[in-house]
């Protein structure tokens, strides 16, 4: 009997865990989508955009990018911050702590340079540069967006300014 339970029990843990992880895969593949070739262009057709204060803020407040921001996070960065924001593997972007950021234009610098220590990929590469600025704006937005979502980490950090 013993040896029936030392053999069963964690077969279907495993079990269990398998088809949680499997389950919540097929949930985030669900969420992911692409940007559309007219968001592509609308993104483009900015021009060559600069990752300071005044950019990242000055965005933060245009509905249509900020749309085709929420489609890019959900397939870029969901699977780690979940698809409101709120964490996963990743910090929760929507409270006042942060880990790696202190102002605005530092949200840019992580998500581009990423911080390999604390576990975020860099994004330089992946995204195009005016979409990392963008998705600095996206980001900046989700403070406060969440009464919920995983356990503060890192420090409390100023809030933004009003957009």
């Amino acid at each position: 009997m013993k040896l029936a339970f030392v053999i069963i029990f964690p077969l279907c843990i495993i079990g269990v865990f398998t088809f949680l992880v499997m389950n919540d895969q097929g949930a985030q593949n669900e969420l992911r989508q692409e940007l559309s070739s007219t968001q592509r262009q609308a993104i483009e057709q900015l021009g060559p955009l600069v990752p300071d204060y005044m950019t990242i803020q000055s965005y933060r407040s245009n509905a249509e990018m900020m749309r085709s921001m929420d489609i890019l996070f959900r397939a870029q960065c969901a699977s780690c911050h979940a698809p409101l924001g709120t964490g996963q593997a990743g910090p929760n972007l929507c409270d006042e702590y942060y880990l790696i950021v202190d102002n605005i234009p530092d949200l840019y610098t992580s998500i581009a340079d990423g911080s390999i220590s604390k576990g975020m990929v860099p994004f330089r590469g992946i995204l195009t540069d005016n979409e990392l600025i963008l998705m600095a704006s996206y980001v900046a937005n989700l403070r406060g967006s969440a009464k919920s979502g995983k356990v503060p980490e890192g420090k409390i950090i100023a809030p933004w300014p009003k957009k």
